[in-house]
């Protein structure tokens, strides 16, 4: 397959952002495949002008238990083999939080990690939502399968992910528990690129895993 631009974008309520310069900023960009986080978007609420953009199949996950809530959607002028909605798990899937698109050379994932920071509840949620998904990749990972995982993690990977590492030590969303989850799904190229090209802060990851901050990270 040719070289492809990936873009992950946290794009924080799309009918917010559609209103402004969200096709601007996406034409702009001419991503293969961007796949959008936290749209806040119920099925009714997805307009035919946000769902065929032109050269683009669109593709949605929407959260069906709270409005205005997570959801997650991919853009692709690339046909995909195969889509699935979620992982096989209710208390996650009915979030919208999981698109996974089969593109034959490698699995590309969108995903809106929970943030966890609202409750014990919501943390304990958070950790069993990264034990499960991870467990959902493993198979795959065996396999010898290539895995994209893009998405907001709602997680700093590493200290050098934050701007004030010292004083969230024992905070999430970064916590050395949750940095160890993610190592073994690392690829180093592109972290070390993109840690040396002036961007010390933004969760973007590497040919692996790269998540979107408020801004647009492309692979």
């Amino acid at each position: 397959m040719a070289q492809l631009n990936l873009i992950s974008w946290n794009v924080n309520g799309l009918r917010a952002l559609w209103s402004k310069d969200f096709l601007d900023t996406f034409r702009r960009l001419s991503p293969d495949v961007m796949a959008i986080q936290e749209t806040k978007l119920q099925e009714p609420q997805l307009t035919d002008e946000m769902r065929h953009v032109e050269g683009y199949a669109s593709y949605w996950s929407f959260c069906t238990v709270k409005k205005g809530y997570s959801g997650v959607g991919v853009y692709s002028r690339v046909p995909p083999v195969r889509v699935r909605e979620g992982i096989g798990i209710p208390r996650y899937d009915d979030e919208g939080r999981v698109l996974e698109l089969d593109f034959g050379d490698f699995i590309f994932f969108n995903v809106y990690f929970p943030n966890g920071q609202m409750s014990e509840e919501r943390l304990r949620y958070k950790l069993d939502f990264y034990r499960d998904f991870f467990a959902y990749l493993d198979p795959l990972k065996s396999a010898g399968k290539s895995l994209v995982i893009a998405g907001d993690y709602n997680s700093a990977h590493n200290a050098i992910d934050l701007k004030n590492p010292k004083t969230n030590r024992t905070n999430l969303p970064w916590s050395q528990s949750l940095g160890s989850v993610l190592r073994p799904y690392q690829s180093m190229s592109l972290w070390q690129t993109t840690r040396s090209s002036g961007m010390p802060y933004c969760s973007i990851q590497n040919t692996t895993i790269f998540a979107a901050a408020e801004s647009c990270a492309s692979v």
